[in-house]
């Protein structure tokens, strides 16, 4: 891949509370829901949500408009009004790996996902993974090990302030800003909200609910959009 090429690919950064976590997409194994994760991005879909679902040694999960609310018993169940074709592939669910979940039925993934901080085969060919982190796993790592509640529910929330899609040089100006705001404690966007250059090339990443139940002295895993009811 030539260095223009590398500037115009484009992957997403997600700004939590913790930090950042940046990946890249894999559109050559699952196009449509690349696609269906940079819409909702570049809506705004995922700002303010959080990672509402950890599990040490397994994956971290978030994607779902209802963990903005301050009502937890409704995290984990909420989704963009839709559901999207399956597009399993021969990637294997190692670290790093970004995937879609879904309920029992194949196409039913919406806008939640999870990130698998150990590898999970048992997930492999029967969940859509489109993305892979490139940047960031040591923030994963953090999150994937805060305090929970019996449903896996972080004690204190732990938000994607933002999500947004970049290419080469977005990220350049990302960075830049991020960095301002750090050092500066001043949010740049309130001070230039005309600037659509760098907010053209916005938000990224859906959130999937994915459900993990325990049956007796082991965990089984199960992916559900409607697990919390359960």
């Amino acid at each position: 891949m030539t260095g223009t090429d590398e500037q115009k690919k484009e992957i997403a950064v997600i700004e939590t509370t913790m930090g950042n976590i940046e990946f890249e997409f894999l559109e050559d194994k699952a196009p449509g829901h690349a696609k269906n994760f940079k819409d909702l991005a570049n809506k705004g879909y995922y700002d303010g949500t959080t990672f509402h679902r950890v599990i040490p040694g397994f994956m971290i999960q978030g994607g779902d408009t209802n963990s903005k609310s301050e009502d937890r018993s409704t995290h984990g169940t909420g989704g963009p009004g839709y559901s999207i074709d399956a597009e399993f592939n021969d990637t294997p669910h190692e670290r790093g790996i970004i995937s879609m979940a879904r309920s029992q039925e194949p196409n039913s993934a919406g806008s939640q996902f999870f990130v698998v901080v150990k590898a999970s085969h048992f997930l492999d060919n029967q969940y859509t993974a489109f993305g892979k982190v490139i940047k960031g796993m040591d923030v994963v790592d953090k999150i994937v090990n805060v305090p929970r509640d019996s449903k896996d529910n972080p004690d204190e929330r732990v938000e994607m302030k933002s999500v947004k899609i970049v290419n080469g040089w977005g990220k350049f100006f990302l960075e830049s800003r991020i960095n301002m705001e750090d050092e500066f404690k001043i949010d740049v966007y309130k001070i230039d909200r005309k600037s659509t250059r760098l907010n053209s090339s916005h938000v990224v990443i859906s959130y999937a609910v994915f459900c993990l139940k325990k049956k007796t002295d082991n965990y089984k895993y199960d992916v559900s959009l409607n697990a919390r009811n359960k």
